[in-house]
């Protein structure tokens, strides 16, 4: 992310770089193979954690987290979409 920029184009910036997703996923301590990981929002003992398309998701029925790189912070941590978002770009 570069120069000065409003929130909004911030929180679009954010939401449209799958590698921003990653890192952040990563920073959280997640460990991706191939695009898979262990599910960080239940007790995944299988791979059911994705990214795809800018978003990411949990495949098991039980837990279906989903959403892009501002919901993953707000479930984690409990934030507001603007905690989450100054979160983000904290981490980035």
């Amino acid at each position: 992310m570069e120069g000065k920029m409003n929130l909004k184009e911030v929180i679009q910036d954010l939401k449209t770089d799958n590698d921003y997703l990653k890192r952040v996923i990563e920073y959280y301590g997640v460990k991706f193979k191939n695009n898979k990981a262990l599910c960080p929002f239940h007790n995944d003992e299988k791979e059911s954690f994705s990214i795809k398309d800018n978003r990411y998701k949990c495949f098991t029925l039980s837990c279906n987290a989903n959403g892009d790189i501002i919901d993953f912070i707000k479930h984690r941590e409990g934030l507001t979409t603007l905690e989450a978002t100054k979160k983000a770009y904290d981490i980035l």
